[in-house]
């Protein structure tokens, strides 16, 4: 004879047995292990909360196990609490068929065939096991109707397909949603619209972009849908290659702003690295501080930064003016390579001139920068010493700034005067005669120094 021990899980309550002498096979009953309830308990959400998955369990226990009408009221009584078993029992006896095979109401066919107290059912007789099919079939149809909630379709409207959420595991969420909260049944051929047009527009942004361009999408079943969603969803850059190409872009980006503040910090004149570094600071900021009409908002420098403006041009520029237009009418010369020059500089704040040379003229290119209040066009001119050892050290200005680019005015006498625009550093040069002789033409130019300074 055969003892628990000897068993090994799953058993099953009732477990068919060797034919007798009349050619029937009796079913021998094993209790259900106390052990196997408690861990189907572990394992599962509360009823309350997520009744899916007890009722799955419960459709499973009940099919392969085959219980009697004691385990089945040992399952409601570990898996459920004492109100869930209430609205399940109470759901269940109003599910109860009658001879038509639909529920009945008749008192004395109800408690016959879902009785509240121990019945008298022998599972091994035809009757016996009939009256347990029928019984096992209403438990789990009291099952879903106790699961269901008061109809709420906000409830199923506020599920939403999460970030990294497949869209099978979202349809079946959907799907659960309308068996809790709605008396419909997702899965009838009634519901169905109902269940598409909530997958679709409650799926992720992606997903339900491609799925609203289908054509006549109300005639295409829920499978066909998720084929489609399936294929958005698996098609999704890896948040790791996300990952990289927004680093990718953003050690581009710091790249070319350090290109750019090398730029300006490397300028040759202060005003051009203040004018680039303004810049950089406009960029940051745009975009940010900006009026409903898309107009930049005043920073709290930039009144200060036009009061600046506004006294350079009227206190800066007119003393600047005042002292280069002084004089006889100025003649235009051309530097050629070859000519030979001296470059006078002017201190920024005395305006005291400083001569430097000789220099030789090595490279002439022309320009279009018009240089506003002074001159119409300029050259660019590039020099280096004509002889290092010729240089004075009486001619070395006292500051250290080098002056690269000059605007040049006429002089009477045929000996071009560069000078900075008022709010530059003033530059002049003139002229001398090269081994070969000088050259006088009469094209303004500007002049930018190869030896590291003027």
């Amino acid at each position: 004879m055969a003892t628990r021990g000897d068993l090994r899980p799953p058993y099953h309550p009732l477990t068919t047995g060797p034919p007798d002498a009349e050619g029937n096979q009796p079913h021998h009953y094993w209790p259900l292990a106390t052990s196997d309830l408690y861990n189907w308990k572990a394992q599962n959400p509360k009823f309350s909360e997520k009744p899916a998955g007890l009722i799955d369990l419960l459709d499973s226990v009940l099919f392969t196990h085959q219980p009697t009408w004691d385990d089945c009221q040992q399952l409601l009584q570990v898996l459920f609490t004492t109100e869930e078993r209430e609205r399940i029992l109470n759901g269940a006896r109003k599910l109860v068929p009658g001879a038509d095979g639909n529920p009945t109401t008749n008192q004395a066919q109800i408690d016959a065939s879902f009785p509240l107290t121990r019945p008298q059912w022998d599972f091994n007789t035809a009757e016996g096991k009939e009256r347990l099919r029928v019984y096992r079939q209403t438990l789990m149809g009291g099952l879903r109707m106790a699961a269901r909630k008061p109809t709420n379709l906000a409830k199923v409207g506020n599920v939403q397909q999460g970030k990294d959420e497949s869209p099978a595991a979202f349809l079946e969420r959907i799907m659960e949603a309308f068996r809790t909260y709605t008396p419909m049944d997702p899965e009838a051929l009634e519901s169905k619209a109902a269940v598409i047009m909530a997958f679709v527009n409650q799926s992720a942004i992606d997903i339900r972009r491609k799925l609203q361009k289908i054509d006549r999408l109300g005639e295409k079943s829920l499978q066909d849908l998720l084929v489609v969603a399936k294929k958005v969803y698996n098609n999704r850059e890896p948040p790791e290659d996300k990952q990289a190409r927004a680093m990718a872009a953003a050690s581009s980006k710091q790249t070319r702003d350090l290109a750019r503040i090398l730029l300006a910090t490397t300028a040759d004149f202060p005003e051009e690295r203040d004018h680039h570094l303004r810049q950089l600071a406009d960029d940051a900021r745009k975009g940010k501080g900006t009026t409903k009409g898309g107009k930049q908002r005043l920073q709290k420098d930039q009144c200060a930064y036009c009061k600046g403006l506004q006294r350079a041009h009227e206190d800066i520029w007119p003393r600047l003016c005042a002292i280069y237009e002084a004089g006889p009418t100025l003649t235009p010369h051309q530097y050629r390579p070859g000519d030979w020059v001296y470059v006078k500089r002017h201190h920024r704040e005395t305006l005291e001139p400083r001569w430097k040379g000789p220099y030789i003229v090595v490279l002439t290119t022309p320009t279009t920068l018009k240089v506003d209040g002074i001159a119409t066009w300029v050259h660019h001119t590039h020099v280096q010493p004509a002889d290092p050892s010729l240089i004075q050290k009486d001619f070395v200005t006292r500051w250290a700034t080098p002056v690269l680019i000059a605007q040049l005015e006429f002089s009477a006498a045929a000996v071009p005067v560069m000078n900075w625009a008022p709010n530059f550093l003033g530059v002049t040069t003139t002229p001398i005669s090269p081994p070969c002789g000088p050259r006088f033409t009469s094209v303004p130019t500007s002049f930018r120094d190869h030896s590291g300074g003027v």
